[in-house]
């Protein structure tokens, strides 16, 4: 199993710079700058001077857009057999990345994930030798080659939630398995994380980061909900406690509220083709857009 990282950037720090120079000494990495307006370019100059390919976007277009744009360069080269997907501010370490490629190497298997991300587990029952999975995020996500080539890029029109979660129900529709590296982790932040009066956690996200995780739960669910029933359930279920949330202790209150409101619009409002197999979207206007599964 020999495989290279793909790691999509936005305004990257010099931690981050750190930590991919570091891994580029034992992997093939190529990030993706999808931040062209904020990217100090000095800081591109000085990942490609230590061995990392960089590529650029000439506009930010969405996290889809660069794991595309990275993948689809790493898959030129035939020796290469699996994607290893970062997110920048996520670390996976050696052990982590060998414990994959070595799982990964069953035949069975498109994709394999970290058990854990940061302490959250991805896992729920094991069912039929396989960790059910738990939506697991795309951020150490080890993706075969051949399974990319058979299902497809990444939905780039959800420009960044719910990227990972459609792109993993149609892995498993067209006939890959997906496996939970067990005893692994890795470090990753969503969001500001906070706890209100002790009663319960949360995290804090801009009103139009709230719009896309709502906007494209609901279309996820209408393009999976009928394979994925009780994903889709619960899915929505927690998409709208973690809106209550929100609302109750965050700030903006009436700006997250209309982001709200437009995303349920826009989520409902957009056309969906349920065809089994069809990777393709007819682009369009937001709410004229046919959106296939």
């Amino acid at each position: 199993m020999t495989s290279a990282v793909v790691v999509p950037l936005f305004d990257p720090s010099a931690e981050v710079v750190s930590r991919l120079v570091d891994l580029a000494r034992h992997r093939p990495v190529v990030a993706v700058d999808d931040s062209p307006e904020v990217t100090d370019r000095s800081v591109l100059a000085q990942l490609a001077h230590q061995g990392v390919v960089v590529l650029r976007h000439e506009r930010n277009r969405g996290i889809a857009a660069a794991l595309n744009t990275g993948i689809a360069h790493v898959a030129k080269n035939d020796l290469i057999t699996a994607i290893l997907t970062l997110d920048q501010d996520s670390f996976a370490s050696l052990a982590y990345v060998a414990a994959a490629e070595a799982l990964l190497s069953n035949a069975h298997l498109g994709l394999v994930y970290p058990h854990m991300l940061d302490a959250e587990p991805q896992v729920g029952a094991w069912r039929n030798g396989l960790w059910e999975a738990l939506e697991p995020m795309q951020s150490g996500w080890l993706l075969k080659t051949a399974a990319w080539r058979d299902v497809g890029p990444f939905r780039e029109e959800l420009v960044i939630d719910c990227v990972d979660t459609d792109y993993y129900f149609r892995l498993l529709d067209r006939g890959w398995r997906a496996q939970a590296v067990q005893g692994m982790s890795i470090d990753h932040q969503l969001g500001t994380p906070g706890s209100f009066l002790g009663l319960f956690t949360y995290r804090q996200h801009p009103p139009f980061r709230i719009y896309f995780i709502v906007r494209n739960r609901i279309i996820t669910a209408r393009l999976h909900g009928r394979r994925h029933r009780s994903w889709a359930l619960r899915s929505l279920g927690r998409t709208l406690k973690d809106v209550v949330k929100t609302l109750v202790v965050g700030g903006q209150r009436a700006q997250t509220l209309g982001a709200v409101a437009r995303a349920v619009r826009d989520g409902v409002g957009a056309q969906t083709d349920m065809g089994r197999g069809t990777r393709r979207v007819r682009h369009g206007g937001l709410g004229g857009r046919t959106w296939r599964s």
